[in-house]
């Protein structure tokens, strides 16, 4: 269910959206952040610019609530097992890397400084994947790894309801690849495929956009 504060700052991003808020993320989706910094909503397409690297399975530092508003959202929860504790559904071997600041909302992966470089991970449970349509929420908690796929233009907002400052964010990378750290979520905003899915996104939401795409992209990269 979505809560009052996220109907509220949807309501005031339907009428008043921030081109300075408009990001790329490396797994595929536009960020956009809202007046409360709490929330964001999240365009995702497979058309858009993405890291080389597949990086989706990751953790937060914050539980959080998602309400899909337009499309379709694939959910999948993971676990880490240790070699040999569960020969059935493994998907492969992984390294921890945490996000560090580059610039603004944009990171870089680092190696974890750890022992636990190489895991080998599996997905909860067989029937662990979630498919949410247009109108579910759902919750997760700090800590745990998932990752969100999508088919086709899908539209999510997103409300941190527990932020947990001591805690570093962990990226799973498959450990016979690097990250790929050239990726800049404020470096693709030329990219025609982003401004044909956001302005999609707004005409679905029913906003009328404010600022022109050079706005937009101007503000992106200050």
């Amino acid at each position: 269910m979505i809560t009052e504060n996220m109907r509220a700052q949807l309501a005031q991003f339907m009428l008043h959206p921030e081109p300075y808020l408009v990001r790329v993320h490396g797994n595929g989706f536009i960020q956009i952040s809202l007046m409360d910094p709490t929330c964001r909503i999240h365009i995702w397409h497979n058309s858009l610019p993405h890291q080389k690297v597949d990086t989706q399975v990751h953790d937060h530092r914050f539980s959080f609530h998602s309400t899909v508003l337009h499309g379709r959202m694939v959910h999948t929860p993971f676990e880490i097992v240790h070699d040999g504790d569960c020969p059935i559904d493994l998907i492969g071997h992984y390294r921890i890397y945490t996000p560090q600041v580059r610039e603004g909302e944009d990171t870089i992966l680092a190696r974890q400084a750890i022992p636990m470089h190489d895991v080998t991970f599996t997905l909860r449970a067989p029937n662990s994947l979630s498919i949410f349509g247009e109108g579910d929420t759902y919750s997760f908690e700090a800590g745990r790894f998932h990752s969100s796929r999508v088919e086709g233009l899908t539209i999510t907002l997103m409300e941190k309801t527990e932020v947990f400052e001591d805690m570093a964010p962990r990226v799973m990378v498959p450990a016979t690849e690097e990250p790929d750290n050239d990726f800049n979520r404020y470096h693709h905003l030329d990219n025609p495929a982003v401004q044909d899915v956001y302005l999609e996104a707004l005409e679905i939401m029913k906003v009328k956009p404010m600022w022109s795409w050079s706005d937009i992209k101007r503000m992106g990269a200050l």
